[in-house]
């Protein structure tokens, strides 16, 4: 498997890419507002909930950092999770095709 990444890296290369420039196209800030939003986010979170709430992991804890480092860790895995679901198409729903020509037993 590790030959065939190094094989066909320049095509991975290209594939990547053009994920990228796709993906960000059109954007103002493109591919810095990839690592601008989350920052953003971060520091949002951070005040609501660590400076004018309060909240803290463990009670004994003073300081907002480590309530941030995890607020953050939480945010980015969802991230990462709803940008999977982006991509797998609907296989079920009112209007879904997929799979409807695929034979079915007879009941």
């Amino acid at each position: 498997m590790l030959g065939s990444l190094l094989q066909n890296r320049a095509v991975i290369a290209q594939l990547v890419q053009r994920e990228i420039v796709g993906r960000y196209r059109g954007s103002f800030l493109g591919l810095l507002w990839s690592f601008l939003n989350p920052l953003l986010m971060l520091t949002i979170y951070t005040f609501v909930f660590g400076v004018v709430f309060k909240s803290r992991w463990r009670p004994e804890a003073t300081d907002t950092m480590e309530y941030a480092v995890v607020m953050f860790a939480g945010v980015m895995l969802q991230r990462i999770r709803l940008r999977q679901d982006q991509g797998v198409p609907e296989w079920e729903g009112p209007d879904a095709t997929m799979g409807s020509e695929a034979p079915r037993p007879a009941s």
